[in-house]
């Protein structure tokens, strides 16, 4: 057929879409009625010649391919016959969304010589339309198509005794059970999404982790359906890989009938389980997760990341065995150097190890394992993979009453209600300079009470002048609640220090110091594990500042810059991650000396206290006046504060966030932005 390309394409469209059944060829003027009124040289017209095509085509078909034809060419029908066209934009429409539902339960790696596997996963993905993963239902037929194709294989030519067939069988008897319960949890999902446009949310991601578990299983399935009859076919690998992926069906099975009963308790809109959820922890806590830990380590992760996940947790069962037998350092070191090599080879031990450290929870050793980036090594390491800095400098910033421009006072271990205050009753509610002036009277008064009886004669004191001065309902409830946790801090220090016999202020100012510098795991003492959380006299808390670039009025140790670049408009205020037990602002180099050169903004890290020696809410009062003295103080920083965000990974993120929401409550600049990494913001024990 010599015609336009336009022709050729509408013609190839139709032939890819209907039969083309072998019938008498329609008459020329059928043919060419097909161009219709037609348009420029290369279109079909009634009259050109025709070549003989070995092709039948039916008058539904004749009549397809001229309205494909005409919507292609964009011809006007002259006769106004707009419904018609609005005919064939509503059929192409639809064949497009047929295309589209066809090509969604399209299997990466499908092999299509399997028998009968396009129509088993065409069923499938049409039962699961009801939710929205028709692929993951194809998904499961194909896996399900690939297993009876390998248990004909293995019927006809058994492999290793029918080890292979047996196992095949296994996999096959298990699949039914998993894509039930995975259909339940996908009519579940989207209605526990965080939004429309945010579709995430606990059970989606145990269908995706279902996912990776069936695309891995499919692959090794088709190589034995390929390769199994080769000379070169590695079955250990394989079998080894399929009793992998088969040892996790039942926990995978365990965890979705604790999932669907969590939701059952929860409700059709809530995450967090409101009912009985003792069962629940100890359903979850005897399901067997060791298979997770052995071959299949990492399975749903690609390749890059699955190896560094791999490099880790064979470092961790490693090293765990060097900290349970010795206290040394360096014997810890050379046992768990020897110890590498058996949980490379061994992936049983290294699967039954690290279920055992899950299983046991001991806050020390993984404060112990992830403080081995503040290893001497590791602490130099950014160094050399980073970008040379400018500054980099480690400030020690005094945790004491603060007093900004505006008149706000900020007091260490206590949570202000000034903004709150002022959102709910007016910003002239509250008079700054006449509270701060008498709340930094009272503070003095009584953090200079070295006495339990003095400190209850002083607040009783204090307590009667402020029913006498002459403040308004919303200053009083202020000066209250400020004037209470005051009360509380020093009562809970003197008793701390009354406790610890001859111990004195200064004395645990220092423990706490050099709990704070401590980033090795050591054994804690009676003093160090005592919840001093709100014991504070307070010391310091250090930032290390990092810079590329050398800005006017710096800090550099203790001289200010008196050269250098202007001052930067932005400041970047760091909280770094590690679960709230482990790390510091300089394992976490790695990445912020290339944040300091590519965004060109000075970085304060907060090297906050960490748990279990200073309890919560330590960590957050320091970050929060890190944050305070960094804005007060922004051109010692490098930077005129114009803009300023607060950024943090895993627990830094959750620090982050709180450190906004306590400038909103009390009174103070919130962060220009908040930049979260998997922050970690339910730190409840619930099930959810």
């Amino acid at each position: 057929l010599r015609a336009s390309d336009r022709a050729k394409a509408a013609l190839c469209s139709l032939l890819s879409h209907h039969s083309t059944d072998r019938q008498q060829l329609e008459p020329l003027p059928a043919m060419a009625a097909v161009a219709g009124k037609g348009g420029g040289d290369g279109d079909l017209r009634a009259g050109d010649e025709m070549e003989a095509v070995d092709l039948a085509l039916s008058p539904e078909q004749v009549k397809q391919l001229q309205e494909d034809f005409r919507s292609m060419n964009g011809d006007d029908d002259d006769d106004g016959d707009g419904d018609g066209k609005d005919t064939v934009a509503a059929e192409r429409k639809q064949q497009e969304q047929n295309q589209q539902q066809e090509q969604s339960f399209e299997i990466e790696g499908l092999d299509h010589s399997l028998p009968g596997a396009l129509e088993r996963a065409a069923i499938a993905a049409e039962k699961w339309r009801a939710t929205d993963m028709p692929d993951l239902g194809a998904l499961y037929a194909t896996t399900a198509s690939a297993a009876d194709e390998c248990i004909r294989i293995f019927t006809l030519h058994p492999l290793r005794s029918n080890k292979f067939l047996n196992l095949v069988q296994d996999i096959a008897a298990v699949l039914p059970k998993l894509e039930d319960l995975s259909f339940k949890i996908a009519l579940l999902a989207p209605k526990h999404d965080v939004s429309p446009d945010c579709k995430a949310n606990g059970y989606r991601s145990l269908n995706s982790l279902l996912r990776h578990w069936l695309q891995n299983t499919l692959h090794a399935l088709l190589k034995c359906v390929k390769e199994s009859n080769r000379l070169f076919f590695n079955a250990d690998s394989v079998y080894s890989r399929l009793s992998s992926h088969l040892a996790m069906a039942a926990p995978f099975c365990r965890m979705m009938e604790i999932a669907l009963d969590a939701a059952a308790q929860s409700g059709e809109s809530g995450l967090i389980c409101a009912g009985e959820q003792t069962k629940l922890f100890a359903a979850l806590d005897a399901v067997d997760t060791s298979c997770f830990y052995g071959e299949a380590i990492g399975f749903q992760f690609k390749h890059n990341l699955q190896h560094l996940m791999q490099i880790i947790l064979v470092a961790m069962a490693a090293y765990s065995e060097g900290y349970e037998q010795y206290r040394n350092r360096f014997a810890q070191s050379v046992r768990s150097f020897f110890s590498v090599t058996k949980y490379i080879l061994d992936s049983d031990q290294r699967a039954a190890r690290l279920s055992h450290l899950f299983k046991m929870k001991n806050v020390r050793f993984i404060r112990a394992f992830w403080n081995l980036l503040d290893t001497t090594m590791m602490r130099y390491l950014p160094r050399f993979l980073g970008p040379e800095l400018s500054e980099n400098t480690v400030l020690r910033i005094r945790l004491e009453p603060l007093q900004l421009a505006n008149g706000l006072l900020l007091l260490p271990g206590v949570v202000g209600r000034t903004g709150e205050l002022q959102h709910r009753d007016g910003q002239d509610a509250v008079s700054l300079a006449k509270v701060t002036a008498w709340l930094s009277s009272a503070h003095r008064a009584l953090t200079h009470c070295a006495r339990l009886h003095s400190l209850a004669q002083t607040s009783a004191e204090i307590k009667h002048g402020l029913e006498k001065e002459d403040f308004s309902p919303t200053e009083r409830e202020l000066l209250r609640s400020s004037l209470f946790q005051i009360y509380q801090n020093q009562k809970v220090l003197l008793s701390s220090i009354k406790s610890n016999g001859s111990a004195s202020p200064e004395k645990k100012k220092t423990d706490a110091e050099t709990l704070a510098d401590d980033r090795q795991d050591e054994d804690f003492s009676a003093n160090e594990t005592k919840d001093d959380a709100l014991a504070y006299s307070f010391g310091e808390v250090k930032a290390r500042l990092l810079s590329f670039h050398s800005h006017v009025g710096q800090l550099k140790k203790t001289l200010s810059l008196s050269f250098g670049r202007p001052p930067s408009p932005a400041l970047i205020v760091h909280f770094h991650g590690g679960g709230f037990i482990a790390n510091s602002s300089r394992s976490h180099e790695v990445y912020l000396r290339h944040w300091a050169r590519d965004f060109d903004a000075p970085i304060l890290s907060v090297d906050y206290s960490l748990s279990p020696g200073a309890a919560f809410p330590r960590a957050l009062h320091e970050c929060f006046f890190a944050y305070a003295w960094a804005v007060a103080n922004a051109r010692m920083l490098g930077c005129t504060g114009e803009r300023v965000i607060v950024v943090g990974d895993s627990a830094g993120g959750n620090l982050a966030l709180a450190v906004a929401l306590r400038c909103l409550l009390e009174g103070f600049r919130p962060p220009d932005a908040v930049v979260c990494f998997y922050p970690a913001l339910l730190v409840d024990s619930a099930v959810s």
